[in-house]
């Protein structure tokens, strides 16, 4: 999760070139993807509807980013990352998540222009969706090896 701590360091490039405009916009897209189950049964899978919300939620949240490279790297980061998303349902994590108060406070730091806490709390909210799938992967034993660094 390298890539939080260097966009955090390179605040200055992802600082807000919008106002009201970008700030309605997050405001509308955090709730658009809280408004969706994020998870749906039989199977049990991530919901299609607010997968594509999640991803407008974190796109819009990098809108007022100046740099076009943070922007390409974060949305590849996000790409490579799906398979995590898409496999945390059906893995019980740690404690009660909850995600709504993730995005929440995300935004809220946002919306301060408070780029230190955004990538804190941005970082957490990846590392706590990745972490059980990881630990999964690596077996009871540690037998999965191998296939975690493939994965990774």
């Amino acid at each position: 999760m390298r890539a939080a701590g260097s966009f955090s360091r390179n605040r200055q490039a992802c600082g807000s070139t919008r106002g009201l405009e970008w700030e309605g916009a997050v405001l509308a897209a955090f709730h658009q993807v809280n408004s969706l189950p994020a998870v749906v049964e039989n199977p049990l899978r991530v919901n299609p509807a607010w997968e594509r919300a999640h991803d407008n939620f974190h796109t819009t949240l990098l809108a007022g980013c100046l740099s076009k490279w943070l922007k390409h790297f974060a949305t590849t980061l996000r790409a490579q990352t799906a398979r995590y998303r898409h496999m945390s349902p059906s893995i019980e994590h740690p404690g009660k998540r909850n995600v709504g108060k993730e995005h929440e406070d995300i935004v809220k730091a946002v919306l301060a222009r408070n780029a230190d806490r955004a990538c804190a709390l941005l970082r957490e909210h990846c590392a706590v969706t990745a972490q059980p799938v990881l630990e999964r992967m690596r077996g009871a034993n540690g037998q999965n090896r191998i296939a975690l660094k493939r994965a990774i």
